[in-house]
């Protein structure tokens, strides 16, 4: 994941993210989505919500029979690139 750049005019920012990172990511927000005791405020819900759209309209992998495999096994790599960075 890195910042690819901001514009202080436009307050734009543009973040890449690895195949693996957007797939943690949309777990998360999905999990945390069916959880009924979530506390976040309605705009913060909102912008979780269209970024789950937004993945889901990207990601593969949701719709594979796999997918809590996959998930683990993109957890695994990032945990392993992460410890080699160090």
């Amino acid at each position: 994941m890195d910042a690819v750049g901001y514009t202080e005019k436009d307050g734009d920012c543009t973040i890449r993210f690895s195949n693996d990172e957007l797939l943690v990511i949309f777990d998360w927000i999905a999990q945390s989505n069916q959880h009924e005791n979530n506390e976040l405020d309605s705009a913060t819900q909102l912008i979780f919500e269209e970024f789950e759209c937004l993945l889901e309209s990207i990601l593969a992998e949701p719709f594979d029979n796999d997918y809590r495999l996959l998930v683990l096994a993109a957890k695994s790599r990032i945990i392993r690139e992460t410890q080699r960075g160090f």
